[in-house]
């Protein structure tokens, strides 16, 4: 019997897989690669599960725009528009001009008027102490006039009785010469005439007298009540200028409503921002209110979310959230780049109310959320109307860390 030793084993030996189908083969390899696919089915599953929670805690954004719409003070024209459309302002920028001919117009007749009521004011406060004085000076003459009546009539009076105690020893004198029939008294009827008429006068002297007594004390009386006090002569002087004085007050609010009107037809941006639209141009003629440029105030990290109805209980004040914009830029040169995230404080929450229509799947249907007004930690300029979400799941936000990082240091 003869043996064969030709062939060496390695070439003798005939691999498994060339007596297997291509199906077995295949089965074979998912038999050695199922523990693979398991591995792969079951991260699948736990990503679906944190996109769901994600979605669940995720919620719309944007950031507040605060729109300023400058309109016309008052009824004119425009007279002229300082920017265009687009434009970034800053505060109290000047953005148009009213024309303010007729005001100026208007300002320059009022001012004329009150200086013509002060005027008026100060001439008749002068008349008045004229007249004051005026009226002293004829009291004054009226009691001069009364006290030399008197002390005339009273001289008078005395001047009468001398003379008749003097004409009476006459007529006795003569009277005696008659009887004793020693000579002849011609005179004698004219003596005894003048005797009863100083007779007569001397007794109707003493109420002359009193007369002109009440006189004298009458006038004396409207001298003295005549002399006002300087507290009194100022109530009539503004009881007398208080018409003026109204007249005055009048063109004085009248001219600082002018001249706030004035300063109105400059219209100046009330923040920095940008100008949104520019509703009219130069000539058009305005009505009052006409709204004539809209400038959007710029953000400093003012966010307004909108977080689901069943949610908003558990929104606090205060409380840090994390804020990633939608469109933000991403790091360049990394294949796995992360959005950036900012930290934000809770600091008002509104009531219930329907999304607005930009955050709706469906615009007919609406969904009821409640606006929750956000503030980031580290002022960040942001897009007036940037769109951005709001996460509230647990977690620690950047700006907290950094910030015990640095008290720890």
């Amino acid at each position: 019997m003869s043996t064969n030793y030709e062939h060496t084993p390695l070439e003798t030996f005939v691999p498994p897989w060339e007596h297997t189908t291509f199906g077995e083969r295949l089965w074979l390899l998912f038999l050695q690669a199922r523990q693979v696919v398991l591995l792969l089915l079951l991260c699948g599953l736990a990503w679906w599960l944190w996109m769901q929670v994600k979605v669940h805690t995720r919620f719309p954004a944007y950031a507040r725009q605060d729109i300023h719409t400058l309109g016309a003070p008052f009824l004119g024209k425009l007279a002229s528009v300082h920017v265009e459309k687009g434009a970034m302002v800053k505060k109290g920028q000047l953005l148009a001009k009213m024309d303010a001919r007729l005001l100026l117009m208007e300002l320059d007749i009022a001012t004329l008027e009150k200086k013509r009521l002060e005027q008026s004011l100060i001439s008749t406060a002068l008349q008045f102490q004229l007249s004051q004085v005026s009226l002293q000076s004829r009291l004054v003459s009226l009691m001069n006039s009364a006290n030399a009546s008197w002390f005339s009539e009273q001289m008078r009076w005395k001047t009468s009785q001398a003379e008749l105690g003097a004409l009476r020893q006459e007529l006795q004198w003569m009277r005696k010469v008659r009887n004793q029939q020693l000579g002849r008294t011609n005179n004698f009827g004219t003596l005894e005439a003048r005797q009863k008429s100083l007779s007569a006068l001397v007794e109707a002297m003493p109420s002359l007298l009193r007369m002109y007594q009440k006189r004298r004390l009458l006038a004396r009386r409207f001298v003295r009540d005549a002399k006002i006090s300087t507290k009194q002569n100022k109530e009539q002087i503004e009881q007398i200028l208080k018409p003026l004085q109204s007249q005055w007050a009048m063109q004085v609010v009248r001219i600082k409503k002018l001249q706030h009107q004035i300063e109105q037809t400059s219209l100046r941006s009330p923040s920095d921002g940008v100008v949104l639209e520019i509703l009219h141009y130069e000539g058009t003629q305005l009505t009052q209110g006409a709204p004539i440029i809209r400038v959007a105030r710029e953000n400093r990290g003012v966010v307004q979310a909108y977080v689901e109805e069943g949610l908003a209980r558990r929104i606090k004040v205060g409380a840090l959230v994390q804020v990633k914009p939608r469109y933000a830029e991403t790091p360049k040169g990394w294949w796995f780049s992360s959005t950036p995230t900012y930290c934000a404080k809770v600091t008002t929450t509104g009531a219930i109310e329907p999304i607005p229509l930009r955050f709706r799947s469906i615009p007919q249907k609406p969904i009821y959320v409640r606006p929750v007004m956000l503030q980031f930690v580290k002022e960040t300029p942001l897009i007036p109307g940037e769109l951005m979400f709001v996460e509230f799941a647990p977690g620690k936000c950047p700006s907290t860390e950094s910030k015990k990082a640095g008290a720890k240091k």
